[in-house]
C-alpha cells in the first residue's frame, strides 16, 4: 500500500494553486458577463435609434399626406373618401365573419365534446348496469 505524504510546504502551494485557478475562473466569469452585458445594452441602444427613426419617417409621411391632401381637388377627395369608406366596410364584414367563424367552430367544438361525453356516460351506465345490476352503488 502506498500513502503519498505531503509536506506542509507542497499542501500550502497545492492550496495556493487551487485558489488562484478558481480566482482566474472568476475573473474570467465577471470579464464574460461585462462584455455580454455591454452587448445587450448596445443592442438596445440601436433598437432605440432605429425606432426613433421609424418615427421620423412616420412623421415625415404624415406631414406629406397632409400637404398631398391640400392639394387635392375635390374629384379626388370624393374619389378618395369613397375608397375609405370602402375600406371600412369590408373591415367592418371582415370581422364580423371572422368572429362569426370563430363562434361556430366553437360551437361545433362544445357540441362535439358533449356528444362524446354522452357516448361515454351511456357505455359506463351499460357496464355499470351489467357488473352491478339495477343498484345504482356499489355497498
Amino acid at each position: 500500500m502506498v500513502v503519498a505524504v505531503f509536506s506542509d510546504e507542497s499542501m500550502y502551494i497545492l492550496i495556493l494553486l487551487i485558489l488562484i485557478i478558481i480566482l482566474v475562473g472568476i475573473i474570467g466569469w465577471v470579464i464574460v458577463r461585462v462584455k455580454t452585458s455591454t452587448a445587450k445594452i448596445r443592442l438596445a441602444e440601436a433598437d432605440i435609434d432605429k425606432k426613433k427613426l421609424e418615427l421620423m419617417m412616420k412623421r415625415v409621411l404624415i406631414e406629406d399626406l397632409k400637404n398631398a391632401s391640400v392639394i387635392l381637388n375635390d374629384k379626388e377627395r370624393i374619389k378618395l373618401d369613397s375608397i375609405q369608406t370602402d375600406n371600412a366596410i369590408l373591415s367592418r364584414k371582415t370581422i364580423f365573419l371572422m368572429n362569426e367563424v370563430e363562434n361556430r367552430t366553437k360551437r361545433l367544438e362544445l357540441g362535439s365534446n358533449l356528444g362524446k361525453l354522452n357516448m361515454s356516460l351511456g357505455k359506463i351506465r351499460q357496464y355499470e348496469s351489467k357488473l352491478f345490476g339495477n343498484r345504482d352503488t356499489v355497498r
